[in-house]
């Protein structure tokens, strides 16, 4: 009998198993390639996604500081060819919506109340040099744009410590009245992130720190031309550090840190309500509410707010509501001295630019830069 040339049975299931190993072997290996290729592939999307939003905030900023730019630009020159006064028939956005006691306010314009307001605004007019008549520059401005302007006339001046005892009034006046009204709020709470519900006055912690006889002393002593020291005040022995006191006036508002009784806190408190620079007179009507109320009763300041506010405030109005009139010290007319903060908003991009200037239109130049802050 002849037998067919096979392998024994052994044999094939041993060649089966070597094969399905092999098998399983290069699955696991496609498997792996495959997660190795989705992670590499996950992070490569995840980078281009990282460098995306990257380059997307490069453009925002971009955007951003060019419209910073242009929005100051136009400002400036509105400043100087406009009237220093809220027109709302202008064709110059800034003119229809600016104010110089310290609200923010934007470049949206509300609509036209009437036909007419709309012919009025399309047919203003201005005079050249020579007696033509030429059409009035019309600015549109930009929606994503805050602004504020503060007339330095309407707050306290700290030159050669001018202010006095009004000054040392003002510092008084958060300890004994540390209620803070709508705008004192919302400064508050963007400069210490307080929560606005918990935000209705001056954080205790804060006010303690104030001491208005020694910090108005020592602001004397720092411009005084002499050594002899104020009561309460300090001079070069008590700063120990050359060139403490200058003696001189300050040239910024950041330099008061270094006096006796000032501290960062302390001078974030008091930027909207103090200025550095020498003023020819006083404005109340510019002023901000708190100090309003050191020169008449609060009753009268919250009415004059008011009417403010809603546009409806005159010099006659004024004088009547306060008391005040003018004479050698005080006047109504808005001055060329100037606080300006410009915020621009693109995105999630957000840029800020102060300014502290003087503006003279009939000079060579036209304005002049004290401070800027960026």
């Amino acid at each position: 009998m002849v037998y067919a040339n096979t392998q024994p049975p052994k044999k094939i299931m041993a060649g089966r198993i070597t094969i399905d190993k092999q098998q399983g072997i290069a699955l696991f290996q496609v498997l792996l390639i495959t997660a190795v290729i989705s992670i590499m592939a996950i992070q490569f999307t995840q980078t281009a996604r990282n460098q995306l939003s990257i380059a997307s905030t490069i453009v925002d900023r971009v955007e951003a500081q060019a419209q910073l730019r242009s929005t100051e630009a136009e400002l400036l020159y509105s400043l100087i060819t406009e009237n220093r006064q809220l027109d709302k028939t202008s064709a110059n956005v800034y003119a229809r919506k600016w104010n110089f006691y310290g609200k923010p306010f934007t470049l949206i314009d509300e609509p036209l109340d009437s036909i007419n307001d709309n012919r009025q605004r399309a047919e203003q007019v201005s005079f050249s040099k020579d007696g033509r008549r030429v059409k009035a520059v019309e600015i549109a401005g930009r929606d994503n744009v805050n602004i504020t302007m503060q007339d330095q006339t309407g707050l306290l001046s700290v030159f050669r410590g001018n202010a006095g005892s009004k000054f040392e009034d003002l510092l008084q006046s958060f300890k004994q009245n540390p209620a803070m009204d709508e705008s004192e709020i919302k400064r508050y709470v963007s400069q210490w992130g307080a929560n606005t519900d918990n935000a209705a006055s001056f954080d205790t912690q804060l006010t303690d720190q104030i001491q208005p006889s020694i910090m108005l002393n020592s602001l004397i002593d720092w411009q005084d031309k002499d050594e002899g020291e104020q009561i309460n005040g300090a001079e070069a022995s008590f700063y120990n550090h050359p060139g403490m006191p200058t003696n001189l006036p300050l040239q910024t508002y950041q330099e008061m840190r270094h006096i006796r009784g000032f501290n960062d806190q302390l001078l974030e408190l008091l930027h909207p309500y103090v200025t550095v620079r020498p003023l020819a007179y006083f404005n109340p009507m510019q002023s901000p509410a708190r100090i309003m109320a050191l020169y008449m009763p609060q009753d009268r300041v919250d009415e004059i707010i008011k009417r403010r506010e809603q546009g409806e405030l005159d010099t006659l109005q004024f004088e009547n509501l306060s008391g005040l009139e003018t004479d050698e010290t005080i006047n109504f007319v808005t001055s060329g001295t100037l606080r300006i903060a410009i915020e621009v908003s693109v995105n999630q991009v957000r840029l800020t630019k102060e300014l502290d200037i003087n503006l003279q239109p009939y000079d060579k130049h036209p304005y002049i830069e004290f401070e800027i802050k960026i």
